[in-house]
């Protein structure tokens, strides 16, 4: 699985120390991103979805540079919401969203990103149909945006998220781990227990066997 939102990641170009919001973040690729992220060693993840449940699962389990934000299907506040959990420019933002989410949701995320900024579309918004995703031309030309498809990974990418998998370590959630959060744990890069149990009772775009979770 976790391949898969590597692959978005590698297409992104994203570095170290950089702001990446996962449009997603709740599902199950979008989850996986954030952990593939934080191992490629951004600086902050961005979380937002609609589940608070994962949410919290997710700020447990990463701790202080994932920021979650409870979506509210209002543009503006969305936007302005997770701009504001950024706390800086927003670098990059991979889109992870299902078929049955509504483009509005992935164009929101995609605009809260910086001038020169990238964006990697690698969902299913607009396969079931529904409005097309209309980012705005001026605002993709007047701040120099990269807006990119990806569709899964390259051959290289398996060499590289074995590698990222057998050597990343994680730093503790500040609490519910039984360590503190300056004692490194030395479990490899997995999505979190919590969020695949979660992902079972969820509807089935959500699942492993959907791509575009």
């Amino acid at each position: 699985m976790h391949v898969i939102p590597y692959g978005g990641l590698l297409a992104g170009r994203l570095a170290a120390g950089e702001t990446l919001l996962v449009s997603g973040a709740t599902g199950n690729l979008g989850s996986s991103a954030v952990a593939v992220a934080l191992a490629m060693g951004a600086g902050r993840v961005v979380a937002p979805g609609r589940n608070r449940a994962v949410l919290g699962l997710l700020a447990d389990r990463f701790g202080p540079r994932l920021r979650p934000v409870p979506l509210t299907g209002d543009e503006a506040g969305d936007r302005a919401a997770m701009s504001a959990a950024a706390d800086g420019p927003i670098d990059m933002v991979i889109d992870l969203l299902p078929p049955s989410a509504p483009s509005s949701a992935a164009r929101t995320a995609a605009m809260t990103v910086r001038e020169y900024g990238r964006v990697v579309l690698m969902g299913g918004v607009g396969m079931l149909g529904g409005d097309d995703l209309s980012l705005p031309y001026p605002w993709i030309m007047r701040n120099s945006i990269t807006v990119r498809g990806q569709w899964m990974y390259p051959r290289t990418a398996n060499v590289g998220i074995i590698r990222l998998l057998a050597s990343a370590p994680w730093t503790s959630p500040p609490n519910g781990s039984g360590r503190s959060a300056s004692t490194p744990s030395t479990t490899p890069l997995r999505t979190p227990p919590a969020i695949v149990a979660r992902s079972t009772a969820l509807p089935s775009r959500h699942r492993l066997a959907d791509k575009t979770d």
